[in-house]
């Protein structure tokens, strides 16, 4: 793999971070890990940086979770940075 992919202003369109965010979405079982609602083709879904990449996150399989929009959101909304937070948040989104 190209060790330098991540520094590109346009990294979500390289092949590395496209394999990626398979790779995430499937050990996930292409459901969000807050919701569960599942996209058996992985449309809709977003690999989601646990730690920010501004903050340091890296792009590795251990800091993406797999997470469907609204939950991305209030996960964003919020500033969670750790995966339990993020899974057990309580919806505010009503």
């Amino acid at each position: 793999m190209n060790s330098d992919w991540w520094d590109r202003e346009d990294w979500w369109k390289t092949p590395e971070w496209k394999a990626l965010r398979r790779e995430c979405l499937r050990r996930n079982n292409y459901r969000c890990v807050r919701c569960g609602v599942h996209k058996p083709n992985g449309k809709g879904l977003t690999a989601h940086h646990v730690i920010p990449r501004d903050q340091g996150g890296p792009h590795h399989l251990d800091n993406l979770i797999t997470l469907c929009p609204p939950c991305h959101d209030l996960v964003e909304g919020q500033g969670l940075y750790n995966k339990a937070a993020i899974i057990a948040c309580p919806d505010r989104m009503s």
